[in-house]
């Protein structure tokens, strides 16, 4: 287990996050 594929996965979860913030910031407008 690499510590790349650790940061990968937290980029990952990041995106998603941003992803749902992004959605509910501009389909509620």
């Amino acid at each position: 287990y690499s510590s790349l594929r650790f940061f990968q996965e937290i980029d990952d979860r990041r995106d998603a996050e941003y992803g749902i913030l992004y959605d509910l910031t501009f389909s509620s407008s």
